[in-house]
């Protein structure tokens, strides 16, 4: 009779200990569908400690969590829970893949990198995926070298990553031909002739009303130098207020190639990350 109450209760706890689990699971989803993020959150770190839940089911809340944070852009946070999704979970490819993309995101490129060649070969088009991924991550890096040997495997054979193969080589290609303006060549012109610096920069509504601001300021001293000569108010107040905006047209003009650098630059990385992005989506939504 013990016996037979032994296994009653046994059974009893452990559709206990699964139905719990499955309480969490779907209101967790349910917080995740409404995008509840700070909810699910605070759900998931204050679920009973006292259950020791299986493997698989550890790696779905690690898959939720990361997924959470990911969604918050809180990639850091999102990195650490995709990293504990075990090879066993269904979900471990795109967590693997995720994981190394906000790595990318963080400019953690050494360990982006590490997160994909550490990814089993599942079959062709993860191989084609992993490909595209570390062309990214290679261009991020401004690794042309590196990028032209991942571009070999650029197949074109799968149509989630075909257009995304082919805008990395278009961005590869503008990396490569983008013409680098010198901050010192900007500083030069404009001191020559106040406002090509800025033209030069691209900036060419600036530097029209920067010369032509300064041809104002010019002609008036002019004008006081020729009624009065060096005794002339008008030569020193007009004067001093030409040469000053004009050291500041001249560190405007450097200030603005290299501002105008970091911009073309942080859109290329902008681009590079969307088709790194785009075919996760595609295949693991």
């Amino acid at each position: 009779m013990k016996k037979y109450c032994f296994i009653i209760l046994f059974f009893t706890s452990l559709t206990s200990f699964s139905q719990s689990f499955v309480d969490t699971y779907k209101f967790s989803e349910y917080l995740f569908e409404k995008k509840l993020y700070s909810d699910l959150i605070y759900h998931l770190h204050s679920v009973d400690t006292s259950y020791e839940w299986s493997i698989s089911q550890n790696d779905s809340l690690n898959y939720l969590l990361g997924l959470t944070y990911y969604s918050r852009k809180e990639l850091a946070s999102s990195v650490k829970y995709f990293s504990k999704v075990s090879s066993l979970s269904p979900y471990y490819y795109k967590s693997k893949f995720l994981q190394q993309y906000n790595l990318a995101h963080l400019h953690d490129y050494e360990q982006a990198d590490s997160v994909l060649n550490e990814l089993p070969d599942k079959d062709s088009l993860v191989i084609a995926l992993k490909n595209l991924e570390n062309a990214g991550i290679a261009l991020l890096r401004r690794d042309l070298e590196a990028f032209k040997n991942y571009e070999s495997g650029f197949e074109g054979k799968y149509y989630q990553l075909s257009k995304q193969e082919e805008n990395l080589s278009l961005l590869a290609h503008k990396i490569q031909t983008e013409k680098k303006k010198s901050p010192v060549v900007a500083g030069v012109l404009s001191g020559v002739v106040p406002g090509l610096g800025k033209i030069y920069a691209g900036k060419v509504g600036q530097g029209v009303v920067i010369f032509l601001q300064q041809l104002a300021f010019g002609l008036q001293a002019y004008e006081g130098y020729r009624k009065n000569g060096f005794e002339s108010r008008q030569l020193y107040i007009f004067g001093g207020i030409f040469t000053l905006f004009h050291v500041g047209n001249i560190w405007g003009s450097v200030l603005s190639v290299k501002i105008k650098s970091m911009e073309v630059n942080d859109q290329i990385n902008n681009s590079i990350l969307f088709n790194m992005h785009i075919p996760i989506r595609t295949i693991y939504n």
